[in-house]
């Protein structure tokens, strides 16, 4: 009877740590399967044409999130591809509402699980602005927009994201209402001189931004409103 306890516990512990041994040896493979899906993905979002693409890879991303607790990127592109769509393609409100409305919970989950992160809040005023799309929905989403921008400039003041919505949200403010471009310029110029020294922490982090910068800064200069 003893013999047999003995040699069940003993292949129970035979059990355990192979176990274990298995998943410690696993780690870097799942960490360089995960860094090197999502620089695949990001490859992609960059040649995205079609509102399908976009969505397909909004999905994939998100599937990344739900598997990658710890880490905020995945959400962060998500809600991205869903902007982008925004963004790049000729769609009409009903449909840009539609790829917001997708990208508002992944936020919201972002904001609830990485309150600490500068880029997470940024992003959240883009999302805020690309809700403005007449004067009924101006006043309350630039308003969010301004204070979701500031707490992402508490949070890491060094981003030139912030810099560059913030001038964006007052370039299409007008003028009446404390917008312009001449106010919007000295935000667009203090962008273009921190995403000069940006450096991301990881090759996963954001880097977008300076070449849409750079052009707002070209319309500021510009003699005709």
């Amino acid at each position: 009877m003893t013999t047999m306890k003995t040699t069940t516990t003993t292949t129970t512990l035979r059990t355990t740590l192979f176990a274990l041994l298995t998943l410690l040896l696993s780690l870097p493979v799942f960490a360089a399967n995960y860094e090197e899906t999502m620089k695949t993905n990001l490859q992609k979002m960059g040649e995205a044409k079609t509102l399908a693409d976009y969505t397909a890879l909004a999905a994939q991303f998100e599937r990344i999130a739900n598997a990658e607790k710890d880490k905020w990127q995945p959400g962060y592109y998500a809600v991205l591809c869903y902007l982008n769509a925004v963004t790049m393609l000729q769609l009409n409100e009903d449909e840009k509402s539609a790829q917001l409305d997708k990208a508002q919970p992944i936020m919201d989950n972002l904001k609830k699980n990485f309150k600490n992160e500068s880029e997470v809040f940024a992003l959240q005023g883009f999302l805020y602005e690309m809700r403005i799309m007449g004067m009924a929905s101006a006043m309350k989403y630039s308003s969010l927009a301004t204070e979701v921008l500031e707490e992402a400039e508490k949070l890491n003041p060094a981003n030139p994201r912030i810099y560059y919505l913030q001038g964006m949200n007052i370039f299409h403010t007008p003028k009446a209402f404390g917008g312009g471009k001449e106010k919007a310029k000295p935000l667009f110029e203090k962008a273009a001189a921190l995403f000069e020294s940006a450096k991301p922490v990881t090759a996963l982090d954001p880097t977008w931004g300076a070449e849409y910068n750079k052009k707002m800064v070209e319309q500021c200069n510009t003699t005709n409103e």
